[in-house]
């Protein structure tokens, strides 16, 4: 019975070294999270749009903290009825901006059938000053995460 009590104290010890450590741990991989969703989303978006013959939207809305997908079909736009047309909320602690263009129904990108995607450049930031780019600055490549050299050097 005293092994068992000086086992779980050593224990109760390591984890109290440990848990200020990891304080932070999940703040900080919900930037990355975020980055890489909207990767996975703007790419599955523009597949759908090659594949269908549609024009999709990539819609950020920073004042409500959303992001999602919607498609222009029959005349207008419509939501897109699976998993991934849902919208999306951006974590607390993260803040974005972006430079999409404003187009006269609204500002989004826009991904035509072709695959041509309007450039863009998405920032994501956190409390801790952590910093995510992801752009698409020509029609013909896709929205991706800048390494720190793309950063550096632009367009």
């Amino acid at each position: 019975m005293l092994e068992l009590l000086i086992v779980l104290a050593i224990l109760a010890v390591a984890l109290g070294m440990v848990i200020p450590t990891l304080h932070g741990f999940g703040e900080g991989r919900s930037i990355e999270h975020t980055a890489d969703q909207l990767v996975a989303l703007a790419r599955w978006a523009r597949t759908q749009a090659v594949t269908q013959g549609v024009a999709y939207r990539l819609n950020l809305d920073v004042s409500n903290r959303t992001y999602g997908v919607t498609v222009e079909q029959n005349g207008g736009v419509q939501p897109v009825g699976e998993e991934w047309g849902r919208v999306f909320q951006i974590p607390p602690g993260v803040n974005v901006t972006w430079n999409a263009p404003q187009q006269p129904d609204g500002q989004y990108v826009r991904i035509d059938p072709t695959g041509r995607t309007d450039p863009v450049v998405i920032q994501l930031s956190d409390t801790k000053g952590d910093l995510k780019q992801l752009a698409c600055y020509t029609p013909a490549e896709q929205l991706h995460v800048l390494s720190a050299q793309e950063i550096q050097t632009g367009p």
